[in-house]
């Protein structure tokens, strides 16, 4: 679990890196896996970047935490979340996406514009508005 929790665990994203670990990322197409459930299968064929805990690379290790949390509790993850953290705390705007109601408050985000300045991401809404196929699924 540290090494997930450190991106230390030898995974990867697959689309930042030239590796051949991440080319088979990409060909496996984990980033479109529909489920958690399909995800993790796609992963367990594929091989490491590393050996856990000899490097560090951002990677789908929260991802693969969500799945573990999900197997473990019985429920999925922001069901768990919600009902052991969120509430408890009373964190009242916590969770998976922003619903309309309280986009309103929620941040402009930007991306880089074609002169490496950071320009308002006017698509933004349609990722951060609607619930993901799964939780902590990459847009």
């Amino acid at each position: 679990m540290r090494e997930l929790m450190t991106h230390t665990a030898g995974f990867t994203y697959g689309v930042i890196g030239k590796t051949p670990v991440d080319a088979m990322y990409r060909d496996s197409k984990v980033l479109q896996s529909k489920t958690l459930q399909e995800m993790i299968d796609k992963l367990a064929k594929i091989p490491l970047l590393y050996q856990p805990g000899k490097g560090w690379t951002y990677s789908l290790s929260m991802d693969i935490e969500g799945y573990i949390v999900e197997k473990l509790s019985g429920q999925p993850l922001p069901d768990f979340l919600r009902s052991n953290i969120f509430t408890p705390l009373g964190m009242r705007d916590a969770g998976f996406f922003v619903p309309e109601q309280k986009r309103g408050r929620f941040s402009s985000l930007y991306r880089p514009g074609t002169q490496g300045e950071l320009v308002a991401d006017e698509n933004a809404g349609a990722i951060i508005g609607v619930p993901a196929e799964y939780a902590s699924q990459q847009a």
